[in-house]
């Protein structure tokens, strides 16, 4: 027999069982006569029957150089882990261990199985963390910016509770610089924005295309649904966000390109005070259709699509590659998509269809 392969330092074991090889041999001659009469060779079905916390914790005394600090670490009594390494030679029907005076010495065939218990527990753990995220739990954070939260929200978050009960989901509403932002900082999950500069550390899908409209009172100058050029819009009085805001630096852009100068009488940048103004008369804004579509539907506003030149900007479904998205994020961002394409092709998200691309969700880089 090859000479032992790991030393174990600890206290001497000693075993009443003569059925079986022991681990508690008092030297390695008694240990080879007993293995002889036994097959050193350990069989992979006597292997896999062993219970799995007894491997475990054979491995840990193996690991702990000693019985009297595996004794320590898993706080249990030395005698307790005796009988559980005694319990598995007697299952397997040979010696994995034996005494000399430098300790406990591992046998050939109790280093095969040191070795193979290992495998066995890593492979265990495998299967329970590919079993955990096979079912989406846990918590999700999304970015949201206002513009898209109403037309967004209230299905996706719907859907969620029914399809994936044991997913907590957390809204951050914030403008898209923010959105991108905070994905960079690992405080969100999964980030809803609006195209902004090149990101390399953000992945994300093209989600849809949107048309920027004029919106106003019902009853006012524009008629609704009438495509209007940018130069009507001069003598309009308007409600904008301020600068640095995306979609302000997209509308200035625009105009001028266009040699156009609108009337700004009033700068906000919050969603729901803008609409409150166009309702009360008097003011207009240039936003996306998702922003006003239930405005729209009820009559509290008039939209028209802005033409010559149109006005558009893309929304992106993105996630940081800092750190790869769980299960769960993984299907919130794919609920997303969906209720997305089924908006557009429903008409109540007026704009370009994104196709999903082929490897998945998260996987364009953010521009």
């Amino acid at each position: 027999m090859a000479s032992p392969a790991r030393g174990v330092g600890g206290a001497g074991w000693r075993s009443s069982d003569r059925a079986a090889p022991s681990a508690f041999a008092s030297d390695k001659g008694e240990c080879d006569q007993l293995q002889g009469r036994r097959s050193a060779r350990l069989s992979e079905e006597r292997l896999e029957l062993v219970d799995l916390r007894k491997l475990d914790v054979f491995v840990k005394i193996v690991e702990a150089g000693s019985l009297t600090r595996a004794a320590a670490q898993l706080s249990v009594a030395q005698s307790a882990l005796s009988r559980k390494v005694r319990e598995i030679e007697e299952q397997l029907g040979t010696a994995l261990v034996y005494r000399n005076g430098r300790g406990v010495v591992l046998t050939e065939t109790g280093q095969h199985f040191f070795e193979r218990a290992k495998q066995l527990l890593r492979d265990s753990e495998a299967i329970l963390v590919d079993i955990k995220n096979m079912t989406a739990a846990g918590n999700v954070t999304i970015g949201v910016p206002p513009s898209v939260t109403e037309i967004i929200l209230p299905k996706l978050l719907a859907q969620v509770l029914l399809d994936f009960p044991d997913v907590r989901i957390k809204i951050v509403e914030t403008f898209s610089g923010y959105v991108q932002e905070y994905l960079l900082n690992g405080q969100l999950d999964i980030g809803v924005l609006y195209e902004t500069r090149r990101m390399p550390t953000l992945l994300g899908d093209e989600l849809v295309v949107e048309e920027m409209y004029v919106v106003g009172p019902t009853g006012g100058p524009l008629e609704p649904g009438r495509p209007v050029s940018l130069t009507e819009l001069t003598g309009i009085s308007f409600v904008l966000p301020s600068r640095p805001h995306g979609l302000r630096v997209l509308i200035d852009d625009a105009c001028a390109k266009a040699k156009v100068n609108l009337n700004v009488v009033v700068e906000i940048n919050g969603l729901g005070t803008v609409k409150n103004l166009i309702r009360a008369g008097g003011v207009h804004a240039i936003l996306p259709y998702s922003a006003v579509f239930n405005e729209v539907a009820a009559g509290l506003i008039a939209a028209s699509p802005i033409v010559a030149p149109a006005i558009s900007r893309r929304l992106r479904l993105a996630t940081s590659n800092e750190r790869p998205p769980s299960r769960a994020t993984r299907q919130v961002a794919h609920l997303i998509r969906t209720q997305v394409n089924e908006l557009v092709r429903n008409g109540f998200w007026h704009g370009q269809f994104a196709p999903a691309p082929l490897a998945g969700p998260a996987v364009l880089p953010v521009r």
